[in-house]
Order: structure tokens, then C-alpha cells, then sequence
């Protein structure tokens, strides 16, 4: 009988010992975006981009051990839509949320999170106040206007168009390029004609007329996804094909494959360094090892890589980080304050200083202007950070 118990512990003992470990539970971050609409062209991206920053931060140990799980929620490019994912998603009590894509979905969750919890934009045209727990991603549309002046400028184009969206976006945008031309060294750019277009519209025929009949050098055309293929179109079809300056929320394989018959010869984008590969570009050697590891986790996932990932890629980091250091149950005051305190920090973006531009750390002189090589089918580094062409001295 003493055999026979000591046999059955021993067993035990053993089963105990070789029984699986528990799996942690992983730490839900919720996303908001426009995977389908008029936005779904960058939402795609993003979700794409997602799935590989959960490999690699997951490889790297997770949050404390816990596995990092992104839950998505679909707000179909629609404020409302966003409000209503939000609003579900506040239930559950989170410290960070990510999204949403677009520049009205962004202001409309905005109000939501005036308490906590952290949100972090995906879109440049939000303006939060310091201190805020709304962050927003990028460069705001004053620095990549402000780029793509000074770019024009630089090249002699100074007679320039504005077509400008009617939405949130649009009106950011035209701020910004007024406040651009008016800004020292700045004189001989004008604005030779402005027109609006409800990003709805099927066609800017009356617009274009307009465009055509003030005789610009270059064009400014601040509207995204299907919007912008109306503005080439329109463009197109009143054989308009001059130097055109569009919005970073365009520079997508998908938008340049998608529209590739309407585009002009002369297109450039307001973008940041993160998705280029060129020796050229003069930025710092930490952003540049930054920019190389996630060229070669994109290539290894055979995914393209443009500014869908680049926006998204630095707001997941630093939120990670700070669930490192303050561990998965962190507040959103100290992810905030975290966020908030980080300066000097490299991200594929440039280096982030939110001391000196609060709620989003960069500005002008992080932009690259960027274009597209048709025979090569990708992205070019045109200009360096700031707007200077590329080749200049």
C-alpha cells in the first residue's frame, strides 16, 4: 500500500511538473480605423502595418510578458461610426487607444478622451492642447505645407493653385499654405487662384476651368483617398498636368497603383524619411537604424511599405514603452506624461521632442518632400528633412 502511494505521487508530481504552463494573458490594445470608406486606401495599410508590429514587439517579450493583441474596430471612415466604436470601447476601461485615421474621425472621438484615455491620431490635422491626452501622429499640415512651399519655392515655382477640400482636412490644409506663403523668404510665392470641392463630389469640371484660367506653376491639392482621384480626373480630363503637391495622407501604393492612369507627370507628397532608402537624406544615424529594421521586418513580411505604416508605427512604439516601464496595468495619466516627457527620441519619423512641440513632437523640419518613380514603381526622396531639394547645397 505505501508502494502503491508512493507511486501515485510520484506520478503527480511528474504530470504536475510537465503540465503546460498557463499562457499569459495578453494585453488588449484597442484601434480605431477607417478600413473601409473613403479612408479605407490608409486603413488598409495600417491594419497591414499592425499585424507586424505584434510579431515584433511580442518577439521582444510583449508588455511584462504579457502578449500584445491589437481588437480593431472598423469606423467605416465615418465620425459617427468612430464616436460609437469609442464609446463601446471606453466601457471596457482602457489607458490608450489608437486611431482613428482620418481628421474628422480623430475630432470627433477627441471630446471623448478629455479625461483619459490616452488617444493617439493617426491623422496630422488635429490640433491638441498641451497637456491633452489626444495626441496626434506626424506633422501637423503647417509643417508639410510649409515644406511643400518652400520646395516650390526653391525650384522657382511661384505662382500657385489651391483646390481644397470642403471638410476638415481641406480647411486645415488651406490655412496652412496661406500661413506657408506669408512666411519670411516667402515673397514671391501667391496664390493665383483657390477653389473648393465637397469631397463627395464626382467631378470639379467648373473648379479645374477656374485653375486653368489663372495660369499657375504648380498646383496644391489638399484631400485624400477617392477625393483626391476626383482631383485628378478633373485635371486629367482638362489635359492639366502640372507640378502637383498633395497630401501625406496619398503616399500609398495602393493610391499611386489605384490611379495610376489620371496621375500627372510632376506629383509630389508631404511625407517623413521612414520609407525611403536613400543614402542622401541627412538624418540622424539613430533614426536611420530605425528606419533600416523595419525596412527589412516589412521586406521579410513581403509587405510594401509606405506612409500607412510610417504614420502608425512611432504611437504604437512609444505606448509600448511606456506599458514596459510602468507595467500593463499603467494609467493613462503616466502613459500620457510618459509620452509627454520624451524628448530627443528616435522614431522612423525623425526624432520626437514633445518638450519643445507638445502632443506631437514634430514639425516642419522633420518633412520630406517625396516623389514617385514611375519606371521603378516607388517613393523618392525629393527634398531633405525641412523642404530643400535633395540636390541642393
Amino acid at each position: 500500500m505505501i508502494l502503491r502511494q508512493s507511486l501515485l505521487g510520484l506520478l503527480a508530481a511528474t504530470l504536475l511538473h510537465i503540465a503546460p504552463t498557463r499562457a499569459a494573458e495578453p494585453y488588449d490594445m484597442h484601434v480605431v480605423l477607417a478600413q473601409t470608406g473613403g479612408g479605407a486606401l490608409l486603413g488598409e495599410g495600417q491594419v497591414a502595418a499592425l499585424k507586424i508590429m505584434e510579431k515584433l514587439v511580442n518577439d521582444e517579450g510583449g508588455v511584462a510578458g504579457r502578449p500584445l493583441h491589437f481588437i480593431l474596430h472598423d469606423d467605416q471612415s465615418s465620425p459617427q461610426l468612430s464616436v460609437q466604436a469609442s464609446t463601446e470601447i471606453l466601457g471596457t476601461r482602457p489607458a490608450f487607444i489608437l486611431g482613428a485615421t482620418m481628421t474628422a474621425t480623430c475630432g470627433a472621438m477627441a471630446p471623448l478622451m478629455k479625461n483619459g484615455p490616452v488617444m493617439y491620431c493617426l491623422s496630422p490635422g488635429i490640433r491638441p492642447e498641451p497637456g491633452a491626452y489626444a495626441f496626434s501622429a506626424t506633422i501637423p499640415h503647417d509643417g508639410f505645407l510649409e515644406a511643400v512651399v518652400r520646395y516650390f519655392h526653391d525650384r522657382g515655382l511661384t505662382r500657385i493653385a489651391l483646390i481644397m477640400g470642403t471638410d476638415s482636412t481641406g480647411q486645415d490644409g488651406e490655412k496652412a499654405a496661406d500661413r506657408a506663403i506669408k512666411l519670411p523668404g516667402m515673397e514671391a510665392m501667391q496664390v493665383v487662384e483657390r477653389v473648393h470641392f465637397n469631397p463627395t463630389d464626382v467631378s470639379i469640371t467648373a473648379q479645374v476651368e477656374r485653375v486653368a484660367a489663372a495660369k499657375p506653376q504648380a498646383i496644391i491639392a489638399w484631400t485624400t483617398g477617392t477625393a483626391m482621384g476626383t482631383v485628378l480626373r478633373g485635371l486629367r480630363q482638362s489635359n492639366i498636368d502640372l507640378p502637383l503637391a498633395t497630401s501625406t495622407g496619398n503616399l500609398l501604393f495602393s493610391f499611386m497603383h489605384r490611379f495610376a492612369d489620371q496621375l500627372p507627370s510632376d506629383i509630389i507628397f508631404a511625407g517623413g524619411p521612414g520609407m525611403l532608402v536613400d543614402p542622401r537624406l541627412k538624418v540622424d544615424p539613430r533614426v536611420a537604424a530605425k528606419i533600416k529594421q523595419r525596412l527589412e521586418l516589412f521586406k521579410a513580411a513581403g509587405v510594401p511599405l509606405d506612409d500607412a505604416a510610417e504614420t502608425i508605427w512611432d504611437p504604437v512604439m512609444m505606448a509600448v514603452e511606456a506599458l514596459r516601464l510602468y507595467g500593463p496595468n499603467a494609467t493613462a495619466k503616466q502613459i500620457r506624461d510618459h509620452i509627454m516627457g520624451l524628448k530627443d527620441w528616435p522614431g522612423v519619423y525623425g526624432l520626437y521632442d514633445f518638450t519643445r512641440v507638445p502632443q506631437r513632437g514634430l514639425d516642419a523640419r522633420n518633412a520630406v518632400i517625396t516623389g514617385w518613380d514611375t519606371k521603378a514603381q516607388t517613393f523618392t526622396a525629393l527634398s531633405q528633412p525641412g523642404g530643400a531639394p535633395i540636390d541642393s547645397k
